[in-house]
């Protein structure tokens, strides 16, 4: 009887699988206090963060991306339209970085804090947030 109260008692945790990269997760939650919207292809990081995730990217798959469905150009949009604070590549980070629109965009724009050992994970914060005269921004 008592094992049956403490299964029941026992809460599930509620926000599923936790993010594969605990560096990036650290990142995210660094910066949260000055982010409004991140641009990731694995949501994950910003579900846990609380942060929002343009819609756009909110169901980003493979066969969006290899069948045309979701462009680079869409992608550049999404950029520019949401200007997210924070840029977390981690699922396809090659081929979105292969649009050479998009990454010179990405880096004239942002700063790269980090890139796992592998060199497939990549976190970026908006320059203006780190930049002195950057107050909020919104």
């Amino acid at each position: 009887m008592l094992l049956i109260v403490l299964v029941v008692a026992t809460p599930t945790n509620p926000k599923g699988r936790p993010p594969n990269n605990l560096e990036v997760m650290q990142l995210v939650l660094k910066y949260k206090g000055s982010t409004q919207w991140v641009f990731t292809d694995r949501p994950i990081y910003a579900f846990y963060a609380g942060l929002r995730v343009p819609p756009e990217m909110a169901v980003m798959s493979y066969k969006r991306l290899n069948s045309g469905d979701l462009t680079s150009k869409e992608l550049f949009a999404v950029l520019q339209k949401y200007r997210p604070e924070q840029i977390i590549l981690d699922r396809w980070t090659g081929q979105i970085k292969s649009d050479s629109q998009l990454t010179a965009y990405i880096n004239k724009n942002y700063s790269k804090t980090y890139t796992d050992e592998k060199g497939i994970t990549e976190h970026y914060i908006l320059s203006a947030v780190i930049s002195p005269e950057y107050v909020g921004g919104f």
